[in-house]
């Protein structure tokens, strides 16, 4: 492969073998759309940037918008004692300083749980499980802004108004790693909607 950063075909090979919707809707912007098994409509968009210093980024979001904390889901949880959805936030636990790794430390002496090497977890409602988490930290090879084959690592996974969000970045030209994102967004969005019903 010449150029991996100028490689297009991995998305429209990705959507083909799982026979999800494609299209490109920009220069470098491009748009997969699925459903879920449970019915539930989602999006990965892949957007690249090759005028970025020290060289090309790119950032992958899935999204799935029935897992929103809408105005009503606040408005219940108000007046219940249980909240009536999960808070599930899944980001890097990378502290760049002296007192970012302190207070890393104090968060898992008190938590109670053990945090896995590499990610910073809150999940009250425990929606995850150890192959879940093994997913999240472990994902195929793919081309980075070097050129140099390696995995990617997750961004982050949060629940907000606009729904669940599963984003990486910085990787391109991988069928394996787009696809492994993919079906993970779609496996939290399984376990996820359970805690949704009625709200």
């Amino acid at each position: 492969m010449a150029d991996p950063w100028q490689n297009h075909a991995f998305l429209a090979e990705t959507a083909a073998a799982h026979r999800w919707h494609y299209q490109q809707t920009a220069p470098r912007t491009f748009l997969l759309q699925g459903t879920t098994p449970a019915g539930l409509s989602w999006t990965c968009t892949a957007e690249q940037d090759l005028t970025a210093d020290p060289g090309p980024t790119s950032s992958f979001t899935w999204l799935c918008p029935a897992l929103a904390i809408t105005e009503a889901r606040i408005q219940q949880a108000l007046k219940s004692p249980a909240p009536p959805f999960p808070l599930l936030t899944i980001r890097p636990n990378t502290p760049q300083t002296e007192i970012g790794t302190l207070l890393a430390l104090l968060r898992n002496l008190f938590s109670g749980k053990d945090t896995p090497a590499g990610l910073r977890i809150e999940d009250p409602a425990n929606i995850l499980d150890p192959s879940l988490i093994t997913r999240l930290q472990h994902w195929p090879d793919a081309f980075t802004a070097s050129g140099h084959l390696r995995p990617p690592t997750l961004g982050f996974v949060r629940i907000d108004t606009t729904g669940l969000h599963l984003r990486s970045a910085g990787w391109w030209a991988s069928a394996p790693a787009l696809a492994h994102q993919i079906h993970l967004g779609i496996d939290l969005a399984a376990r996820l909607l359970p805690h949704f019903a009625g709200t």
